[in-house]
């Protein structure tokens, strides 16, 4: 169990990162947690399935 907060009212450990500015993610200043590059996934690939019909003959 983490201890509460006096700052924030939340458990955690460290230091309180509530009204420094900073991501709570990625420490940087100025960054937000919901704009946080680190948060963005990776795009997934796409597969396209065809027939054998569909496919060109050579």
């Amino acid at each position: 169990e983490k201890p509460t907060c006096p700052t924030s009212g939340r458990q955690h450990s460290g230091k309180c990162l509530m009204g420094a500015g900073v991501c709570y993610k990625c420490k940087k200043p100025g960054d937000m947690s919901y704009q946080c590059p680190q948060l963005k996934q990776p795009a997934t690939g796409r597969v396209y399935v065809m027939k054998a019909e569909e496919a060109d003959p050579e």
